[in-house]
């Protein structure tokens, strides 16, 4: 998702430098012109007595168009496309004002969580999706399956003290060092 936002902004940047330069373009061109000075970039008048003989179905017209439709087509597929929420709702704090916990701080709140669990060696989590995900390492051997329900039981209180309208699924994957 991280890269279809940035080369969405990518795009943005580009199309508005060349929407600012086309304009700087075009205001120089237009006083030169009014000021009876020959075209500063843009050879005007060759264009015009180019434009003036393509008909609608010369195939180097048709190429622009084409590439001109399929530009805008492709940016308008990434600004319609749906992107993730960047935060998950929580209940307000006050009356009709919106409040919501990022996914990062939920994730980090997960973490905190599952390395308070007695046993716990190192754990990290993340959320997509509808679903917090804790992979939590142990040295305890045998007692993985036993750790996992402790774990997810102080994942899912803390993400009862963000209080989380949708309160997300909990995953936990226990995995024992050797």
């Amino acid at each position: 998702m991280l890269v279809l936002h940035l080369l969405n902004r990518l795009l943005a940047a580009l199309v508005a430098l060349v929407v600012i330069a086309a304009g700087v373009v075009t205001v120089v061109e237009v006083v030169r012109w009014a000021l009876a000075m020959s075209p500063w970039v843009v050879p005007w008048r060759d264009w015009g007595q180019t434009l003036s003989t393509i008909t609608a179905d010369d195939g180097r017209l048709l190429v622009v168009s084409g590439v001109a439709a399929a530009v805008g087509l492709l940016l308008l597929v990434f600004e319609l496309k749906r992107r993730r929420p960047d935060g998950l709702p929580t209940s307000p704090l006050l009356e009709g004002v919106s409040t919501v916990a990022s996914r990062r701080g939920v994730a980090s709140a997960a973490t905190t969580a599952a390395r308070s669990v007695s046993g716990v060696t190192d754990a990290r989590a993340g959320v997509r999706r509808g679903t917090v995900s804790v992979d939590v390492s142990t040295r305890a051997r045998g007692e993985g399956k036993a750790l996992a329900p402790e774990v997810r039981a102080a994942v899912q209180q803390s993400l009862d003290d963000l209080e989380i309208v949708r309160r997300p699924k909990v995953k936990v994957d226990v995995k024992e060092a050797g």
